[in-house]
């Protein structure tokens, strides 16, 4: 389990998909936090490009101050 200060290095859409589901994710109830989730579900369907499930996530991390790199 991570902390406050950890890092995790996400490298694909399921990993994405993880920290997202992750129970300490900060902001779970904002538009945003659910489009980054829908990008990867749609993904998972052929019906999002790696791309978009990268713009989404970038947005629900910089929402919830989650720094990513």
């Amino acid at each position: 389990m991570l902390t406050v200060g950890q890092m995790r290095n996400v490298t694909s859409v399921i990993e994405v998909g993880e920290a997202l589901l992750d129970a300490r994710w900060p902001d779970k109830k904002s538009q945003v936090y659910k489009d980054a989730v829908s990008a990867c579900v749609a993904w998972s369907e052929d019906l999002a490009t790696l791309e978009q499930v990268r713009e989404a996530f970038r947005d629900a991390a910089a929402l919830a101050d989650v720094l990513i790199r």
